[in-house]
């Protein structure tokens, strides 16, 4: 569910995003030097940027490019909570 207003997507945009078990979101590259900021609230995420990959547990913080192909997958039996703050570069 997008958060921010309208006028800003395209710059800068955040959801509040929850993905069931075995849930998984994912997406082409976005523009150059694009990144996303994650914040898990409940659960964990398997976050995966180009060849990189790191699982982002409940209270952490993770920062990714996603000028590449990216993807959040639920890495555990209950559902995720979190926000996600796509930050475009200008």
């Amino acid at each position: 569910r997008i958060l921010g207003p309208i006028e800003l997507a395209g710059r800068l945009e955040w959801y509040q995003l929850s993905i069931e078990p075995n849930g998984e979101l994912t997406s082409e590259a976005h523009e150059r030097g694009a990144r996303e900021h994650l914040t898990v609230f409940e659960g964990q995420v398997r976050v995966q940027s180009g060849a990189s990959e790191r699982t982002v547990i409940s209270g952490e913080t993770a920062r990714y490019a996603v000028d590449e192909h990216h993807s959040l997958a639920n890495a555990g039996e209950h559902r995720v909570t979190a926000l996600l703050v796509v930050e475009y570069s200008q």
